[in-house]
C-alpha cells in the first residue's frame, strides 16, 4: 500500500490533463482523512496525548487545505486549456 507522500509524488509526476492525476490527489485526500481518524482514535484511547493529537491534527488540516487548493488550481487550468482529442 502506497503512502500519502507516494500519492502526492505520483500526482505531481502525472500529466495535468489526465484523470490519473486527480485520482492520485483524491487518494491522498482520503489517506489524510484516515490518518486524522487514527490520530483521533489514538488520543481518545489514551495512546497519544491530546497535545500530540492537536499537533498532528493541525498538520493534517494544513496538508488538506494545500491539497484542496492544488486540486482547484488544476481544475482551473484544465478548464482554460483546450483539450486535444
Amino acid at each position: 500500500m502506497r503512502g500519502i507522500i507516494d500519492e502526492l509524488y505520483l500526482a505531481n509526476d502525472t500529466d495535468l490533463k489526465g484523470k490519473r492525476r486527480l485520482d492520485y490527489q483524491k487518494l491522498a485526500l482520503t489517506k489524510l482523512k484516515v490518518l486524522d481518524y487514527v490520530a483521533e482514535a489514538s488520543s481518545t484511547n489514551g495512546c497519544i496525548l491530546f497535545k500530540q493529537y492537536g499537533f498532528i491534527s493541525k498538520m493534517i488540516y494544513e496538508c488538506l487545505n494545500l491539497l484542496k487548493g492544488w486540486i482547484q488550481s488544476d481544475k482551473k487550468i484544465r478548464s482554460v486549456t483546450p483539450q486535444r482529442i
